[in-house]
């Protein structure tokens, strides 16, 4: 920690940082990633581009400061990506403080008009990879890395967990209900890879939970026929298990998709039959023992009644993210909360 005349520097260490599940290290920077970096060539190359983009990643702190400064190691970090937001969030608990666009080319978020002695998450932007380097406070504020005490949640999905098209990092789905409910969040949405791949599997087994949910259907439409995708489904629950035997799955199908509701695709299923196998999936593992595990219609999340928030008929826009953090911190992990964790 270095200071100046009116700000003290802080180097961005891992202990400040979560949502993510490994690093990558510079000289004077540390890197999110999303998956193991040490092993990111097992995974396609089409996921690990998106493994490095921060989702749901964010620190966290406590201070007293009036003013937060972070720092980036390069301006490319602050790039647009294909037109979605790029903007940075901070909270306190429930509550969105500000949220902020910085100008490209700038290497620097400031939070400032700040008040008394808080816990602070400052979100990171959902579609691009971010290299930290220093957080600048006031000098002689207070700084902590306060214990976390709340229920570690991990959700896995496709874009529309990814969520790119959220009006900034807080208000994605995930985010909005890990502020509801007070949940310490890892977000593994992955914009167009959520295939069920068994290396994946291997990270949700390997990464400690209190509850999990796995949003999904849409990316395999093109990937797994009928029965495969019955088969992922299930080994998918079942590698979990192997390490996390008694924690709550919520399993949730797609929301509506007009087009692909119940024409056939390609490997001779639609979204009409995806939900029917998804929900076969839970009531089989149900009777095989697994005394923990829940269906979630995603109709019910998204459905017909909401076709306008989805301009491209697939991926809701900002407002709809928003409705989707409502229901899904209501109809999903209140009820798995209150039955399991309670």
């Amino acid at each position: 920690m270095t200071q100046g005349s009116e700000t003290q520097t802080l180097e961005v260490t891992k202990e400040m940082v979560q949502g993510a599940l490994s690093f990558e290290q510079g000289d004077d920077w540390l890197k999110p990633w999303r998956l193991p970096f040490d092993e990111i060539e097992l995974f396609h190359p089409e996921l690990a581009i998106r493994a490095e983009k921060c989702a749901g990643v964010r620190l966290r702190f406590r201070t007293n400061s009036t003013t937060i400064t972070l720092q980036l190691a390069s301006p490319g970090a602050i790039a647009q990506d294909n037109g979605h937001p790029t903007r940075f969030d901070l909270s306190t608990g429930s509550d969105l403080l500000a949220s902020i666009a910085p100008e490209e080319g700038s290497t620097e978020i400031t939070f400032s008009g700040l008040s008394g002695e808080k816990t602070y998450e400052l979100w990171l932007p959902l579609f691009i990879p971010c290299k930290l380097k220093t957080l600048k406070i006031t000098k002689e504020a207070l700084f902590e890395i306060p214990e976390d005490l709340r229920k570690h949640w991990v959700t896995y999905g496709s874009s529309i967990t990814h969520c790119a098209t959220a009006h900034s990092p807080a208000r994605s789905w995930p985010a909005v209900v890990a502020r509801t409910h007070d949940l310490h969040l890892t977000c593994m949405g992955f914009g167009g890879n959520c295939h069920l791949e068994t290396v994946v599997g291997r990270v949700l087994r390997d990464t400690p939970a209190d509850i999990m949910t796995m949003k999904l259907g849409i990316n395999t439409t093109c990937s797994l026929s009928e029965r495969t995708f019955y088969s992922a489904t299930m080994g998918l629950v079942k590698l979990v298990r192997e390490k996390q035997p008694n924690i709550p799955i919520g399993i949730i199908s797609p929301i509506i998709n007009p087009p692909r509701e119940s024409i056939e695709i390609e490997n001779g299923h639609n979204l009409q039959s995806m939900r029917q196998t998804l929900e076969k999936s839970v009531k089989t593992l149900q009777d095989y023992g697994d005394s923990k595990i829940e269906y979630f219609n995603g109709l019910n999340i998204i459905g017909e009644a909401d076709t306008g928030c989805l301009p491209d008929e697939l991926h809701p826009d900002g407002d709809g993210y928003q409705l989707m953090g409502a229901r899904i911190a209501d109809y999903i992990l209140r009820p798995l909360i209150d039955k399991y964790l309670s």
